[in-house]
């Protein structure tokens, strides 16, 4: 049997403010906890930075992106890659 959709006669704020929840409820279960912190294998960072594994413990070892170890396990947090991947300003089509 099909589903019974009932209007009920509501004020046009009664209406925004029930939207709104719902739609405040829905995107706070889908958007990740931005506290929480996402460790990637090496192989995974490097895939993500697209560079050899190699390179990567380079830019480790100069302190370039920070690492942790965990038993021989060496992890990177999504947020430590993001933090060592900066923007370069261009200056080909600077004014003086």
């Amino acid at each position: 049997m099909a589903d019974i959709l009932q209007i009920a006669s509501i004020s046009q704020q009664e209406f925004t403010e029930l939207l709104r929840s719902v739609v405040r409820e829905e995107l706070t279960a889908i958007q990740p906890d931005k506290n929480s912190n996402k460790y990637l294998s090496r192989q995974e960072a490097a895939e993500m930075l697209h560079i050899t594994l190699p390179t990567l413990w380079e830019y480790t070892k100069l302190g370039l992106i920070e690492g942790s170890r965990i038993g021989r396990r060496v992890l990177y947090s999504e947020q430590a890659i993001q933090d060592a991947v900066k923007s370069i300003p261009s200056l080909r089509y600077k004014r003086r």
